[in-house]
């Protein structure tokens, strides 16, 4: 039933403190004749209907309030200030009201559940929980790595939406935040940081902190830069003066080292830097390598598919040599191939492609990452190794006929024998020797193998 209003615009607005209108001081519902105020010396309540009234304090505050029981108990809550809340907009405060207890829902409670609510929003940031985000995915794996990721936030997103509350960080917002980095021409540092953010947005969903995630589909309005590969060196003929130019290389000890172990091992630039001692066991000529996070793994990972974040790698005996030189150099340390100013932190990330410049050869011509495509193109088209095992050497998920993915130790007897013959063709090539990779037949398993030459 629609609820009997009593006030009218004009009472409202000359209700006056201590003189409380007498039509209200009638019993039983009757409203009184006498149209002469009566003197109050404390706060009156002028009722409207339905469980609204208007409170008239002492010092002339006029409240609204809403009357009302619930589970059996007789509550109210503040529907605002006069004139700020106007008398139609008190009334239609008050049917939302007993809509809800109607329904079962305690206004006074769901005003303390938004508010508390509210609270916990403005507590979560979008800082807060890409920090939250940050420590779950990145606590782990390449250092390296987890800082570029982290310096994406720290220079192009927490200056402008840091503070703001995850909830409350609109499309239009990430948007501006990304245009400010193509602006500046790095397209691609614009996609990759647009990305993080759509993880942190899907991770703040998953766990509850937001109920629509703003990112959805602006990938799609993110200009694409235009694809290059790292420079490499993928012919023999042309990888025998690159070779002997790196065994010239006249650096320090630990440079020298790591730039003479960058084509034998073909591992990442990140992954070769911060190789570690303990890692490494020279006597098995093994060293345990923690791989960096790639694409292709992580989306494994997020289907619950077990990968695993290490890889054996077998060491040639050329490599195992070089390690025990360097060893006495650096073998108290962490890090195989510690920073020149510290032995805490290991060398820079542009220390291998600086060398390269220093033995003549540009980032056009041949880069430290290059190393890992000329020994994926070498290996497979001049010394006829199956790609499988190619692959699997290079950090990449490969899968049996099953479907389960290599483990770090499948196929290490003849991932060995690869590496000692790419170590003997890589000295071969730089000996001026003729190469011995013109072969007819793939080594395909290490029964093959071991019928070889090269065993």
């Amino acid at each position: 039933m629609p609820a009997k209003d009593l006030l009218s615009a004009f009472e409202v607005e000359n209700a006056k403190p201590g003189q409380k209108p007498s039509k209200f001081l009638a019993k039983n519902g009757d409203l009184a004749k006498s149209k002469t105020p009566v003197p109050v010396d404390k706060d009156y309540s002028l009722p409207d209907g339905a469980g609204l009234h208007l409170v008239v304090t002492a010092s002339g505050c006029k409240w609204w309030h809403f009357r009302y029981r619930f589970a059996g108990k007789p509550k109210k809550i503040s529907l605002g200030v006069f004139p700020d809340v106007t008398l139609a907009e008190a009334r239609k405060r008050r049917d939302d009201a007993r809509r809800d207890v109607a329904n079962g829902v305690d206004p006074s409670q769901k005003r303390q559940d938004e508010k508390d609510s509210t609270a916990r929003q403005q507590q979560q940031t979008f800082e807060v929980i890409t920090e939250e985000w940050f420590k779950e995915n990145y606590s782990k794996g390449s250092e390296a790595h987890a800082k570029r990721v982290y310096a994406r936030f720290t220079n192009d997103l927490f200056p402008t939406l840091g503070v703001r509350p995850i909830a409350k960080i609109t499309r239009e917002e990430i948007r501006a935040a990304i245009k400010q980095i193509e602006k500046r021409g790095c397209l691609e540092q614009a996609r990759r940081t647009l990305s993080s953010c759509c993880e942190v947005l899907r991770y703040a969903k998953s766990h509850g902190y937001i109920s629509d995630d703003a990112s959805v589909d602006l990938i799609l309005e993110v200009d694409t830069p235009s694809k290059s590969h790292f420079a490499a060196i993928t012919k023999g003929e042309l990888a025998a003066p690159l070779l002997r130019a790196i065994w010239g290389y006249e650096g320090t000890a630990v440079v020298q080292s790591a730039l003479r172990l960058a084509p034998l091992l073909f591992c990442r630039p990140g992954e070769l830097r911060t190789m570690e001692w303990s890692a490494l066991n020279v006597e098995k000529r093994e060293w345990l390598l923690p791989l960096e996070k790639d694409q292709s793994r992580e989306k494994l990972r997020a289907r619950s598919e077990k990968v695993d974040s290490h890889l054996i790698v077998p060491l040639a005996p050329q490599v195992c040599t070089i390690l025990e030189r360097l060893r006495p150099l650096t073998g108290d340390g962490r890090y195989v191939f510690p920073s020149i100013r510290t032995s805490s932190r290991p060398m820079s990330d542009g220390t291998i492609n600086a060398a390269l410049r220093a033995v003549g050869y540009s980032q056009e011509q041949h880069t430290g990452h290059g190393f890992r495509a000329m020994a994926r193109t070498m290996l497979a088209d001049e010394l006829k190794i199956q790609e499988n095992l190619i692959e699997h050497e290079l950090g990449h998920v490969v899968r049996f006929p099953n479907g389960r993915a290599y483990d770090r130790a499948s196929y290490l007897q003849e991932r060995d024998l690869m590496m000692r013959v790419w170590a003997d063709y890589l000295d071969d090539l730089r000996a001026g020797k003729p190469a011995k990779g013109s072969r007819t037949t793939r080594l395909e398993d290490v029964r093959t193998i071991m019928r070889s030459e090269y065993y």
